[in-house]
């Protein structure tokens, strides 16, 4: 059961990599067509408004989330040409949580141990890889002006920071999706 759940969270990563792309405002810049991601069915409520000055937990936080990377002093989701949008899952199976961090062509599996708040707009989260010997201690809070994305400390090292959004907010930021070119031969990209 286990690995059928796993299977279908690879599946979606594969499903957004695949996603149709069309031209952008820019000559060199391509934006994500969204309509694959309206189709996909969220199994949760809406559920991250305003993490400020209220109890988190665990059950509470969304189930999935997206990078946001920062361009040209904005944040937007950037699709690299040879992977995917990093992702975060927090799934409940049998009582325990699970998070999946995608991280474009692979994924880690942790078992979610122990969840503390550590904030009034922050937690701290101790993982434990499935198949790995690696634990990890992430800290995670909310920007306090843009509360619709959060800094996850330590979550690929012990000084690496990411941002990731919800994906219910992910419809807020640019998508930009590198250029082909800039990964593969020019002669093995679609786009001219």
């Amino acid at each position: 059961m286990f690995m059928k759940f796993f299977w279908s969270i690879i599946l979606g990563l594969a499903l957004l990599s695949c996603a149709k792309l069309e031209k952008g405002d820019g000559d060199d810049l391509l934006v994500l067509n969204t309509s694959m991601r309206k189709s996909i069915k969220h199994k949760q409520e809406s559920k991250s408004e305003q993490h400020f000055n209220k109890e988190i937990t665990l059950e509470a936080l969304p189930g999935e989330w997206s990078m946001v990377s920062k361009r040209e002093g904005d944040y937007v989701l950037f699709y690299p040409c040879d992977g995917v949008n990093q992702t975060i899952s927090i799934n409940k199976k049998d009582g325990e949580y699970f998070l999946l961090h995608g991280l474009g062509q692979d994924a880690i599996m942790f078992k979610v141990e122990s969840f503390e708040q550590t904030g009034e707009a922050s937690f701290k989260l101790k993982l434990k890889a499935l198949d790995k010997n690696l634990r990890k201690e992430v800290s995670v809070s909310w920007d306090a002006d843009l509360q619709e994305i959060t800094s996850w400390a330590g979550l690929v090292n012990s000084n690496g920071q990411l941002w990731f959004t919800p994906l219910e907010h992910a419809d807020k930021f640019a998508k930009v999706v590198q250029p082909c070119k800039e990964c593969w031969p020019e002669e093995d990209c679609p786009e001219k």
